[in-house]
């Protein structure tokens, strides 16, 4: 019998469920965890565009392709993925672009024992020199394919057991490596996240813009991150190679929230950890990609009510309880999304757009579209209130 709930899925939530879900005894629930190949993921389907596409992928076509290089040579203790589809472009072409920036941010750490792997999507500028008098840093260009791909390219030529995907407009405090590394002590911990803080484009602090678990000392776990607690940050996270092989990587499908959708399958099978300390900078710049799309609400629905059939199907109430919450939450903040986007649409005067927004926020939450709705008015009304009083005044 079907979970209460699932069919709300669409057939493409449906299709996607089918190639994310794992078998039981591929799930290393809270234990070691070890290399996967499994014939419906998503990394395995990166990794056939390395290999060609009539090979065989299998466990060893796996630890191979994982290797990069010589077994011969030391393994390094973390492996640096920095996708990027920009090179050296933005803000402008030089040593001071965000991608040197990001370069020389793990070059700074106090652990030297790493590797980088800069992945190339796409882009056509030639980065091979920012491998030039360190060896530790290696360049690989593809097609473009999107970041979720060049992700999972890069984790495949990694060969650390731990990994850490960074992007290629963000930077790494130094002693980041080595804290994630001492975290990582404990076998049981499959992930860890960092506290961290926005930046401006120039790269000076952006005041009281750092991570709420930094402010409030909370660390979450899976069920928490499902009742809506919040959700931890994957670029700047250290996570056991392992267990990204074991759940399938970033799904490529997902245009917004595959790093969410990562986390989410991270979070399940494994436990947690966070650093109490701001160790990464998350760069804000009009160049940036920003999660809050028109789909984005959908697709975090989306991935909640998959975890919400995985927990009806394996009995577990208290998961199921707390996926409720995280929907109803999630379609309360989608309400509120969709009521801020039609009072933008309002004042650039696109009616219609305002007008289908509206819409969409009333039939996923009508009391919270309303209450979002007074709210907005409010604020009207008093900036016009303020506004007549100045005018009063000068007169």
């Amino acid at each position: 019998m079907n979970p209460p709930g699932c069919a709300e899925l669409s057939a493409r939530g449906r299709a996607r469920d089918r190639r994310v879900a794992l078998p039981g005894s591929l799930r290393p629930r809270r234990q070691g965890f070890q290399p996967v190949a499994g014939h419906g993921s998503t990394l395995e389907r990166d990794l056939r565009t390395r290999v060609g596409p009539g090979a065989s992928i299998t466990t060893e076509t796996m630890t191979s392709a994982t290797s990069g290089l010589d077994r011969d040579q030391a393994v390094p203790v973390v492996s640096v993925v920095i996708p990027t589809v920009r090179g050296r472009t933005v803000p402008t072409a030089g040593e001071h672009s965000y991608l040197s920036q990001a370069v020389a941010s793990v070059q700074a750490q106090t652990l030297a024992d790493w590797e980088l792997i800069i992945v190339a999507d796409g882009c056509a500028e030639d980065l091979t020199d920012l491998h030039r008098g360190d060896p530790r840093i290696r360049t690989v260009s593809q097609p473009r394919r999107g970041v979720s791909v060049a992700r999972n390219v890069g984790a495949s030529m990694a060969r650390s057991e731990l990994i850490m995907f960074l992007d290629d407009d963000d930077r790494l405090l130094p002693g980041c490596l080595q804290l994630h590394v001492d975290a990582m002590a404990d076998p049981t911990v499959g992930i860890c996240h960092p506290g961290w803080r926005f930046i401006e484009h120039d790269g000076r602090p952006i005041p009281h813009a750092v991570s709420p678990d930094a402010r409030t000392g909370d660390e979450l776990q899976y069920r928490d991150m499902l009742a809506g607690a919040g959700i931890p940050p994957v670029v700047g996270a250290l996570i056991r190679r392992g267990l990204f092989q074991a759940v399938g990587g970033f799904d490529s499908t997902m245009r917004v929230c595959e790093d969410w959708d990562l986390i989410y399958r991270l979070a399940r099978e494994s436990r947690l950890r966070r650093l109490p300390a701001v160790v990464v900078e998350y760069r804000r710049h009009q160049h940036a990609t920003h999660p809050i799309t028109p789909s984005f609400g959908d697709e975090l629905r989306g991935i909640l009510m998959r975890h919400l059939c995985w927990a009806e199907a394996a009995g577990n109430d208290e998961d199921v309880r707390a996926a409720l919450v995280g929907l109803t939450q999630a379609r309360y903040a989608h309400a509120r999304s969709a009521i801020v986007r039609a009072r933008a649409a309002t004042s650039a005067h696109d009616r219609a757009t305002a007008l289908r927004l509206t819409a969409r926020a009333f039939l996923l939450s009508p009391t919270r579209a309303l209450a979002a709705l007074l709210r907005g008015l409010s604020r009207d009304i008093t900036h016009r209130f303020a506004a007549g009083n100045a005018r009063g005044k000068r007169c």
